[in-house]
């Protein structure tokens, strides 16, 4: 499980990264705790959705976050390395958890008249578009992939529709951000 989400669909099949370990989440509330947890332990977090990113290839990642993290340690003086976790690739560069999101993957509200719905970050774009297929409603932005729409708002994927709907950025009207700091 681990090798599988430590790699996406793109070209360099051989360059994975795979977390230490993988947690199949099915709630905002689960990975609320599970941030906690981390930070707490300071294990970097991964959130994967169905690990179809073709950008941000991990090894030019590594070489990049490895040249910041130097130049950080020479900086503050630091010994230890400097953990970086990476929002939409299934980079594990140091290891850490990875956090499945697939689970969630219920259309939480559809809103036809304002032409808007509500997503779990697991649903993906041919779900979401057969939920809406009966109130005349479609989501537009189709990167060639059946991606979740946590993990096309997380790279700002566009597509052939992007010309005249927009990319992921002209469509996310909201988002529910989990943090590991409590609320105020």
């Amino acid at each position: 499980v681990c090798e599988s989400h430590g790699r996406d669909e793109g070209i360099d099949y051989g360059s994975g990264h795979p977390p230490d370990a993988v947690v199949f989440a099915n709630s905002t509330e689960e990975v609320s705790e599970l941030a906690k947890l981390c930070t707490q332990h300071r294990v970097p977090i991964v959130p994967y959705g169905t690990g179809t990113s073709l950008e941000g290839r991990s090894e030019r990642l590594r070489a990049a976050l490895t040249a910041v993290a130097g130049d950080s340690r020479r900086r503050t003086g630091a010994n230890s390395a400097v953990k970086v976790g990476c929002t939409g690739h299934v980079a594990a560069l140091h290891g850490g958890l990875c956090v499945d999101l697939s689970g969630m993957k219920d259309v939480l509200e559809v809103n036809a008249e304002d032409a808007d719905c509500r997503v779990q970050a697991g649903v993906t774009r041919k779900q979401l578009n057969t939920h809406l297929r009966d109130t005349g409603l479609f989501f537009p932005v189709d990167p060639g992939a059946d991606a979740s729409l946590g993990g096309m708002a997380a790279t700002r994927a566009s597509g052939t529709n992007a010309v005249r709907y927009g990319t992921m950025r002209e469509n996310v009207l909201g988002l529910t951000a989990v943090t590991s700091v409590p609320a105020f």
